[in-house]
């Protein structure tokens, strides 16, 4: 009888802890593409990578991610999985400016050819040419 009671019990606050303020940020920290910044900008990014992850995917970061041993990541998509960019104005420059080239109708490769001459950034050479 105890443990019946202690099992409803703590389903019980299981139920509370998930459905109030605590759930509600665990739920938006473990999906992707989600981010707990107050940066209008960052969220903004991170609701691109939402909008958008078949773009962003085929986009490289300029950030330096992609050359980590560790973890490296294989397109822009890939820093908006985590908190990464939540702190690098490279990647979230990067999805800002993919969103608003796509909106113009553009093409992956002129989106990159955008992103490299507008931002400055250095790009695979066979983007940039």
């Amino acid at each position: 009888m105890l443990s019946k009671r202690f099992l409803m019990l703590s389903l019980a606050l299981f139920i509370l802890a998930t459905t109030g303020a605590a759930g509600y940020w665990w739920a938006n920290r473990t999906r992707p593409y989600a981010t707990t910044s107050t940066d209008p900008r960052v969220q903004n990014a991170y609701a691109v990578a939402r909008k958008m992850p078949q773009v962003l995917s085929q986009i490289p970061c300029l950030c330096g991610c992609m050359d980590r041993t560790k973890n490296p990541h294989a397109s822009n998509l890939d820093c908006f999985k985590t908190e990464h960019a939540e702190t690098c104005p490279i990647c979230v420059i990067t999805a800002l400016s993919a969103e608003r080239t796509v909106d113009q109708g553009k093409s992956i490769k002129e989106i990159s050819r955008y992103i490299t001459n507008v931002n400055g950034f250095d790009m695979v050479p066979e983007l940039s040419k």
